[in-house]
């Protein structure tokens, strides 16, 4: 390899290694603008529109959830080709992408244990 390639690869390494940082806040700066403050049309006055409020804020934390596991999935996936053959960074990289599905499990459990609840107590 020609010595004017080695640092190449070691600086594209370097940047590859702050995509997930990049992407989430590319993913996170329009969340930002809905931060405006907006008095609510009518106060909340019943314990339905409290559970209609929570409702909306655990949707929106669960989609945030998951594109956040994307990420964390295709960091691991990162991690796993650039480790080139080294048995400890490849163990680490099999590790997160372990985390990552068993967090996406859990989470999809308990949207089903939400909806099975929810179905219990109205019917």
């Amino acid at each position: 390899m020609p010595k004017g390639r080695v640092p190449k690869l070691q600086n594209m390494i370097k940047v590859f290694k702050k995509l997930p940082i990049a992407s989430l806040a590319a993913v996170l700066l329009p969340v930002l603008a809905l931060a405006q403050v907006i008095p609510p049309a009518t106060p909340i006055t019943s314990f339905q529109e409290i559970l209609n409020v929570v409702n909306t804020l655990l949707s929106w934390i669960f989609t945030i959830f998951f594109i956040i596991a994307a990420i964390v999935i295709i960091f691991a996936a990162f991690n796993y080709l650039t480790a080139g053959g080294d048995e400890e960074k490849i163990k680490k990289a099999k590790q997160q992408l372990i985390y990552a599905i068993v967090a996406i499990a859990v989470a999809l459990v308990a949207r089903g244990i939400e909806f099975v609840v929810e179905e219990l107590v109205t019917s």
